[in-house]
């Protein structure tokens, strides 16, 4: 398999998508690229200082791609992704909006892993805890959770690959690695 120029990871609330990006981040190969996304919902307790740069508005210029997810916007610089191909390495950031993920498969070679992580009610309520949520959030993402199974299958058409999180990390990063085809650090 040719190596993505860009890997994007979907999944619903407590997948392990975070987690997983920061394994990519710090990757012993170099070869990936973690751009920071532009974001206008409010910073979370759990938030690290690379993910994300916290706006109240976003450019609106083609220079990005933006994209919306459970009452925020969000937008990654173009000019970062076609550097990471240029350079022979692969942007992998976090995007659920599947017209933005069709925006960017026909821009680069994408590749789409969905993270499937099955969790307790109680579980994800101790996850949107520990993170600060809003109790509006917290509704709306016990919500997302009640349909996880219809959220896979509604995006499965442009899921490229699935990693299943059975709560073993070290598990969720073999997965990427072997999927990547780079042997586990």
């Amino acid at each position: 398999m040719e190596a993505p120029t860009v890997v994007t990871l979907d999944g619903v609330t407590g997948a392990g998508k975070s987690e997983l990006l920061s394994y990519i981040r710090e990757h012993p190969s170099s070869r990936y690229v973690v751009p920071s996304k532009l974001t206008t919902r409010p910073r979370r307790r759990t938030d690290n200082s690379w993910e994300f740069l916290f706006v109240r508005t976003l450019p609106g210029t083609p220079d990005f791609l933006e994209w919306g997810s459970v009452r925020a916007r969000y937008a990654v610089a173009l000019d970062i992704l076609h550097e990471a191909a240029a350079d022979a390495r692969t942007a992998v950031f976090i995007c659920t909006d599947l017209d933005a993920v069709t925006s960017l498969a026909r821009r680069f070679s994408l590749l789409h892993i969905y993270l499937f992580r099955p969790l307790e009610h109680d579980d994800l309520l101790r996850i949107l805890r520990r993170r600060g949520t809003d109790p509006d959030q917290i509704r709306a993402r016990m919500a997302e959770h009640a349909s996880l199974g219809e959220d896979y299958l509604a995006k499965l058409p442009f899921v490229s690959a699935t990693i299943l999180n059975i709560g073993d990390i070290a598990y969720l990063r073999r997965q990427f690695d072997t999927l990547m085809g780079s042997p586990a650090a």
